[in-house]
Formats: structure tokens, C-alpha cells, sequence
């Protein structure tokens, strides 16, 4: 086939353009006999393909044509890549659409349907589209309650977007119009939300027809080389559909001889998989640098009082039941100590009758989990980040107990709808669920004024925060900042500083609805009046192009730095134009020294285990 003409607007950095042509090979081909997973062997009877991992045999020649996986690092660009590769190849999808579908009943759609995680990443997409294309491509959403009117948008339409939560809750309806079209090519966004074969997730996806299939991920592997099988048998890369196949061939050897088993799986993926790291970006320089914060008097006593009282507490369950060992004291014992630090004197001094702050702690334990962690929606059984259970949202956890994702409490009201206070029976129990709604514009943010008097004092001091604030006026009038803290009562208490110092700014945490978190964003990108972002960290990690900032602010040490590495990776990425400033702030004297050392461990430790992995599979 003739390739079309390339838009200048995309391929305007060489890891682009390599990333196009990978993708188009992988789609029409030639595949390069050292890419290509089966030998040709010439028997004296007849001839014979080969697999070159599995021992497969085949006298027909195996077709390797049909797509693969764009696992570049966060931040280069993969829907740009993708976007390429679609415009480059709309009249092969035009021509193709116009033959008759193989698959009994389904109609063709010339259209590439891509799958999001939310809506949230979808507008992300819509708005890449709209910068580089002009235009140029006839785009439609296959989402919310009108999804299934009208088929004839989906096959005249160039690219489709729908979430995964979608096709969970269509594959169980007959009328779902998604499983009755053959797509010209299915793209899977943060495809790894399918590692696990038993899911809902999985199995829909795999149930779509496409001609071409296509997994975007910067991370592949997860947890366990079974993820890349799933993607892989996604993908219906012929011997890997099959999950024992894969176990036998790939995952087992790697207990008897490391050296071939690594060999082989870097083999396949180099076939199947096109994978860079930022450094090829070259983009402006990153500067890091820790603050230390010294305490006053003041803030100092309490901090000290507060280590006594937490060691006699624990000294006293211990002695009370000296069979019983209890951890979770000693995390509850740093966590006051670690808030401390943050809020200094305006939170209220520890006692014995003081309430646990299960907020926090829930916060707390769950960010220790890494970016990573999920947990499954009760109704559909897609993942849902932990980051967006956190923060208290009730949206996302039912008072009867059951976990729901915002699609399942949302996906039968409107807007105008959601903007009042409502009431929703839970769909598994009938139990109703509220929700709290509102949204800061220049003023205090919605959280901040929920039960503070109970949390804080109304006056006191907080070096940590006097510090932010001081390095905030410093900036640029031109330039924007974001503060992350793992903490929404961190934030609250941000807020309340900087609307008293007259400073806009927006916010974005777990009690937010996706189109809250949407419209503060952009309100943020969008608003030279608006210098300031507030985020929970962790949401901070899924999704979000940040690059309009170039000065971050990380309140706090994070017990997995992963989180915080990828939150920031959010803002240092393609597109990011200014040098970027990271600022930490550390407290001297306190838990968090600590913490700043395990950390340095962690990432030491990771750090080594990359490169055995990259050595290995070199060997």
C-alpha cells in the first residue's frame, strides 16, 4: 500500500516517527525475518513453519500481521504516535470498511475505536485531536445513556472513543451496538488494566472484533510476566492466545535457566513491542532540591510532647496484652508525628481521648501501595485506582459497604442533574448513596471548611507551609505551580493559607467527580489568573497532562516513591517547554528524616534490579 501523507504537526521528534513506522510494519508489514517469531524450514516432503520459542509447526505460512504493544515511558507521546498512525492510514480504513465483513452480522466501521481508562483521559485525547488536527478526523464517543442510538456514527466516524467501564456493562446487553461492528483497529489506552484474564475487563476486550489491535502501556509488566500473556493473547498473536502455552513456553524456564528464559521473553518482545525511555526526548532540564524546614519553639514542644504520649500509649497496650504484638501503633505513632510536621501548631495536641484520624490513615496506608493499586468496582468489576477511593469520595465507596466506580453511580444522570444534591439507591443492595458536590473558583476548596473546627486550631503556626508559601511568591508572575500532599487535610489547610494571602488558585483531589477534576484543570491550564494547582498525589498520577506548570511542590516523603515519581513525570514530559523546579520539603529532627532515607534505599534498590533484569536479558 501507498503510506498517506504525514502531518508536520506529529512528526516532529524522531522517537515519533520511528514509533509510526514500527506500528505501520505491524499492521501491513514487510515483518523482518530477525522480528519475526516463525522460521521457514524446508522439509523433503513438504515445507514446514516453525515457532521459534514454542516449537510450533505449521505448513501454512502464520500471519504475524495484525498489530502489537507501544510501551514507550510515560510522557512520550503514545496518543500521538497512535493519532499519526491513524490519519496516515484512513483511506486503507476507508477502502477496507466498503467490503463485506467476514464476521457473520457485523457490519465494518472504517473508525478506530480506543479504549480509556475515563473520561478524564478521554478529553485528554479529544484535546490532542483538536491542537494537532484541525479538524481533519470525524470523531465520535461511544459513552453514556444514548451509546447505542445510532450505529451509522460509528461507521462513518474515524476514531471512536469509549471507557473500559463501557464495554464491561455492554458485553452483557444484547442491543450493545460496540459488539456488533468489526473495527478497522481497537487501541487499548493504559492497556494493562487487562493484565488479569479473569476479569470483566479482559473479556470484553477480548470479545471486540478489529481488524488491527493495538496495547498502549508504559508499564507492561505490572506485577508478573502474565500480564504481557494477556495482552498478548489480546493481541491473538497466534501460540499466546493460549494462557498455558505462554506459562510453559516464557514464564516457567525463567525457574530452570535465567539466561535463555531471558533471552526468549526479550526475543518476543522485541517482535511484538517497541518500548524507549525519556532520555531520547532531551527534554529542558529538571532541578531537584530538598528544603529543610526547622521548627519553632512552639511547634517543636508539641511535636516532642506528642512522641512521649504516642511511646506510653503503645508502651501501655503492649503491657495490657503482651501477647499481642500491634503494629499498626507504631504506624499510627509515625502518622501523627508525619502530620505534625505539616500542619505544625495548628493541629490540635494528642491525648489519650483523641479520635483516630481514619482519613488519614486510610490515606496513608493506601498511597504505601504504590501507583498501581487497585480495587475492583462492585457493580461492573472494573479496576478502580485506590487514589480515587481515598479520598472519601462517596461517589466511589457506598455507606453499605460495596466499592462503586463513578460510571456505575453516575451513568444514569445528567449534568444539570449532578450539579444538585441527589440521592442514588446502590445498584447491588438498594441502600442510597449522597454525594457533596461544589467546586472552589477563587476561593476556599471544597473539603477545606468540612468539620475544621474539630481538626484544627484557628490559629498556630506551620514553618513547612510559611516555607511554600514564601517560595510561591518568588515565582514568575508567568509561570504556574503545583503543590502535591498525600493528605487532603494537608490541602485543606494550604487552601485556607493562600486564600488568606490572596492567592487563586485551583484543586484537584479524590472527593472530586471527573468532570470536577475536568473543569478545575481546565480552568487551571486555561486561567493566567490561576497560578496555583493543589492535588492529592496520587491523583496527580493518573492521566493528567500537567505540563502547563513547571514548578512542583511535594509537601511531603512518600512511603513508596513511585507515586511520587510518577506525579511528576506529569508535568516533566513531551510538550514541556520550561526548565522544570521539583522543591521537597523535609522537616529536621523528625520521622520524615527517616523516611527521606528509606526512600533513597527504595529507589537504590529498584534502581539495581532494573539493571540485573537489562543484563540479564542481554546475557
Amino acid at each position: 500500500m501507498v503510506w498517506g501523507i504525514i502531518s508536520i504537526k506529529f512528526i516532529n521528534h524522531k522517537h515519533q516517527e520511528t514509533a509510526l513506522y514500527f506500528m505501520m510494519h505491524r499492521e501491513f508489514g514487510p515483518i523482518s525475518p530477525e522480528f519475526s517469531l516463525w522460521t521457514h524450514e524446508r522439509n523433503i516432503m513438504t515445507p514446514v513453519y516453525r515457532h521459534k520459542l514454542t516449537g510450533a509447526e505449521s505448513t501454512e505460512q502464520p500471519n504475524e500481521l495484525g498489530g502489537g504493544i507501544l510501551a514507550d515511558d510515560m510522557g512520550m507521546g503514545k496518543s500521538l504516535s497512535t493519532l499519526a498512525l491513524i490519519t496516515t492510514t484512513l483511506d486503507e480504513a476507508l477502502s477496507w470498511s466498503r467490503t463485506a465483513s467476514t464476521k457473520s452480522g457485523k457490519r465494518r466501521s472504517r473508525g478506530t475505536l480506543v479504549i480509556v481508562p475515563s473520561t478524564l483521559i478521554m478529553n485528554s485525547w479529544l484535546k490532542e485531536v483538536e491542537t494537532r488536527l484541525d479538524n481533519s478526523l470525524a470523531l465520535a464517543k461511544c459513552y453514556g445513556k444514548g451509546r447505542n442510538l445510532d450505529v451509522e456514527e460509528y461507521l462513518k466516524s474515524d476514531v471512536i472513543f469509549t471507557t473500559y467501564h463501557t464495554i464491561a456493562t455492554s458485553m452483557k446487553q444484547s442491543d450493545s451496538i460496540i459488539f456488533h461492528i468489526d473495527w478497522f483497529r481497537i487501541v487499548l489506552d493504559e492497556a494493562h488494566m487487562i493484565r488479569r484474564r479473569e476479569t470483566t475487563l479482559y473479556q470484553a476486550a477480548t470479545q471486540l472484533s478489529a481488524r488491527f489491535r493495538w496495547c498502549l502501556t508504559g508499564t507492561p509488566i505490572q506485577n508478573h510476566l502474565e500480564d504481557v500473556g494477556s495482552l498478548l493473547a489480546f493481541l491473538r498473536v497466534s501460540q499466546f492466545e493460549n494462557k498455558s502455552v505462554f506459562r510453559n513456553n516464557i514464564v516457567v524456564p525463567f525457574t530452570d535457566n535465567i539466561n535463555s528464559a531471558s533471552k526468549n521473553f526479550a526475543f518476543l518482545l522485541d517482535c511484538l513491542c517497541l518500548r524507549r525511555s525519556q532520555e531520547l526526548l532531551h527534554l529542558p532540564r529538571i532541578t531537584e532540591k530538598y528544603e529543610y524546614i526547622t521548627l519553632s519553639d512552639e511547634e517543636r514542644e508539641q511535636y516532642d510532647e506528642t512522641l512521649v504520649a504516642m511511646a506510653n500509649l503503645i508502651r501501655d497496650k503492649v503491657n495490657r496484652n503482651p501477647e499481642r504484638r500491634d503494629p499498626f501503633g507504631i504506624f499510627q505513632a509515625q502518622l501523627q508525628l508525619r502530620l505534625l510536621c505539616n500542619h505544625g501548631t495548628f493541629q490540635k495536641p494528642f491525648t489519650k481521648r483523641s479520635k483516630r484520624n481514619r482519613k488519614a490513615e486510610r490515606e496513608d496506608f493506601l498511597y504505601s501501595l504504590g501507583r498501581n493499586a487497585e480495587i475492583t468496582c462492585s457493580v461492573c468489576g472494573i479496576p478502580i485506582p485506590v487514589f480515587d477511593v481515598i479520598g472519601g469520595s462517596k461517589s466511589y465507596s457506598h455507606p453499605c459497604g460495596h466499592k462503586l466506580c463513578q460510571e456505575c453511580v453516575l451513568q444514569n444522570h445528567d449534568d444539570e442533574f449532578l450539579s444538585k444534591e441527589w440521592a442514588k439507591p446502590c445498584p447491588l443492595c438498594n441502600s442510597k448513596v449522597g454525594k457533596e458536590t461544589g467546586s472552589e473558583i477563587e476561593g476556599l476548596s471544597p473539603g477545606a471548611e468540612n468539620n475544621d473546627d474539630a481538626y484544627f486550631n484557628k490559629t498556630g503556626v506551620s514553618s513547612k507551609i510559611d516555607a511554600l508559601l514564601k517560595d510561591l511568591k518568588q515565582n514568575p508572575m508567568d509561570t504556574k505551580s503545583i503543590i502535591f500532599s498525600c493528605w487532603t487535610r494537608t490541602l485543606d489547610l494550604v487552601s485556607a493559607h493562600l486564600k488568606k494571602s490572596g492567592i487563586v488558585y485551583q484543586r484537584i483531589d479524590g472527593d472530586q467527580v471527573l468532570s470536577q477534576r475536568q473543569d478545575n484543570m481546565d480552568r487551571f491550564i486555561m486561567d493566567q489568573r490561576v497560578p496555583i494547582l493543589l492535588m492529592s498525589t496520587g491523583v496527580g498520577a493518573f492521566g493528567l497532562n500537567l505540563t502547563a506548570a513547571n514548578h512542583v511542590y511535594v509537601l511531603e516523603p512518600q512511603w513508596n516513591p513511585s507515586v511520587e515519581a510518577q506525579a511528576i513525570g506529569r508535568v516533566s514530559r513531551l510538550g514541556q517547554r520550561k526548565p522544570v523546579s521539583v522543591t521537597r520539603y523535609l522537616v529536621r529532627g523528625t520521622v520524615e528524616v527517616k523516611m527521606h532515607s528509606q526512600q533513597i534505599r527504595k529507589v537504590e534498590l529498584a534502581t539495581v534490579g532494573f539493571q540485573n533484569a537489562d543484563s540479564g536479558l542481554a546475557a
